[in-house]
């Protein structure tokens, strides 16, 4: 792993496993978020009753209400992979061109690039 690191790590099967977790934890973050909330709000209005006759309304409200977490899962798990906003999710760092004391910390280009230029030569 370490000698193809860079590799790995700008690779699309690295990305899809990363879009995959991101939104299988997010997913499962907000879902019992959710869930406990409308847990909650039974337990105040004391609905602890029997469950009513689903209608069309109901069915209405819980799949916008699933498919607004599928998205946010998804939109949080993908805004990384946006080619502009690339070099700022690198190892979760920002390098603003303005602020010269990261003269010289390189962006994806540079590392990859670099990484591949170690791993090819050989040791002395």
């Amino acid at each position: 792993f370490c000698r193809r690191q860079a590799e790995w790590l700008s690779s699309h099967g690295c990305m899809l496993l990363g879009v995959i977790s991101t939104s299988a934890s997010q997913l499962s973050l907000f879902a019992m978020t959710t869930l406990s909330f409308i847990r909650m709000m039974g337990v105040f209005k004391n609905s602890m009753t029997a469950p009513v006759p689903v209608n069309k309304k109901a069915i209405l409200k819980t799949v916008c209400l699933v498919m607004t977490i599928i998205t946010t899962s998804l939109a949080i798990a993908v805004v990384p992979l946006i080619p502009y906003l690339e070099d700022y999710f690198v190892q979760g760092l920002y390098y603003d061109a303005k602020y010269r004391v990261f003269v010289g910390f390189p962006n994806k280009s540079k590392s990859t690039s670099r990484f591949s230029k170690l791993i090819s030569t050989p040791p002395t």
